[in-house]
């Protein structure tokens, strides 16, 4: 079985395969990473994404019903909007033959281990800010998404709202004060 590690949103995770959906995990189920609302998407969004330099906070997994470590890596690509031309780099992976080559692989594949858990993918987007490389502040997070207009704000608060509440990065609280955008769903 491969799995998914990850901060999702929403109270459902897609399977990356179809779209039928799967429930999100058991309290008891959470990882330890480091993340934040630190990489602007094409689509106007300020996503979560892995990131040295910030707490280390619980985050959520589930499993995938996909055949294979290639399969899920290119059905989460293609799911998160990833070229298939950068999947190597944009999605981690890791098992105990094949492993990405990411500072975060050796804590995920700690933790896979440690479960029994075969097989990981996750989304290995660096943090970046206004088209650039690098961690983007929170105020300057704060300020782009308040600046976000039509359906690129839209889909913003969308996709803050629906990050389950377990998921406190440390910008959260601070968007949720400035913007107004709480958590939409209780999980």
């Amino acid at each position: 079985m491969i799995y998914l590690y990850a901060p999702i949103g929403g109270p459902t995770v897609q399977r990356c395969r179809s779209s039928s959906r799967v429930s999100l995990p058991r309290d008891n189920q959470y990882g330890i990473t480091q993340i934040d609302a630190l990489h602007q998407s094409a689509n106007g969004r300020m996503t979560l994404v892995i990131a040295d330099d910030t707490e280390a906070i619980p985050v959520l997994w589930t499993e995938l019903d996909l055949s294979s470590l290639k399969k899920a890596r290119y059905a989460l690509a293609e799911r998160e909007g990833i070229s298939s031309t950068y999947v190597d780099r944009s999605v981690g992976v890791w098992s105990p033959s094949v492993s990405s080559d990411r500072r975060e692989t050796a804590t995920i594949g700690e933790w896979a281990a440690s479960r029994g858990v075969s097989c990981v993918v996750w989304t290995a987007l660096r943090p970046n800010s206004m088209g650039g490389p690098g961690r983007p502040s929170c105020d300057q997070v704060v300020r782009y998404l308040a600046g976000l207009e039509g359906e690129s704000s839209r889909l913003a608060e969308e996709y803050i709202r629906r990050a389950p509440r377990q998921i406190r990065t440390p910008y959260r609280p601070i968007i949720e004060r400035d913007l107004g955008w709480t958590p939409a769903i209780s999980t």
